[in-house]
């Protein structure tokens, strides 16, 4: 849930389906998405990575890594201002911005999976990057 709320608020792209029950009571946070006549599409996204870092860095994430066929999002790319010059970009545009090396190598996975024809989950595996024992881990869960 919280992917599809912050690509709604971070990126004004909604990742839902028509709502099964227009009109209902939504948290406050959640009424803008749904007042689009939209409900949250779980089962669009596809859980691809998992990255955890590595325990030396200052900042500490655990990341999960999403993907969901672009079609299904609907919305006016911008966003809510945190977030700046939005746009759809090629991933191997992407590989060549100034991304976190992690998610430049989520982006090679996902590249990989879709030039093969096979979804995230066609194998149920979905890739982890963790850092253990002072080494870099790539495994799955």
């Amino acid at each position: 849930m919280a992917a599809v709320r912050e690509t709604f608020e971070e990126v004004g792209l909604r990742l839902g389906g028509e709502d099964p029950r227009p009109g209902r009571p939504v948290p406050a946070s959640w009424r803008e998405f749904f007042d689009g006549g939209r409900a949250p599409a779980l089962d669009a996204l596809e859980y691809v990575a998992r990255a955890v870092t590595p325990p030396y860095r200052p900042m500490r994430f655990n990341a999960r890594f999403f993907m969901v066929d672009a079609a299904g999002a609907d919305g006016d790319i911008g966003g809510s201002g945190e977030l700046e010059n939005i746009h759809w970009v090629p991933i191997a545009e992407a590989q060549a911005l100034p991304i976190p090396r992690i998610t430049g190598i989520v982006l090679e996975h996902v590249e990989a999976r879709l030039r093969a024809g096979r979804s995230a989950a066609a194998n149920g595996k979905v890739q982890l990057f963790e850092y253990r024992h002072g080494r870099h881990i790539h495994g799955v869960e």
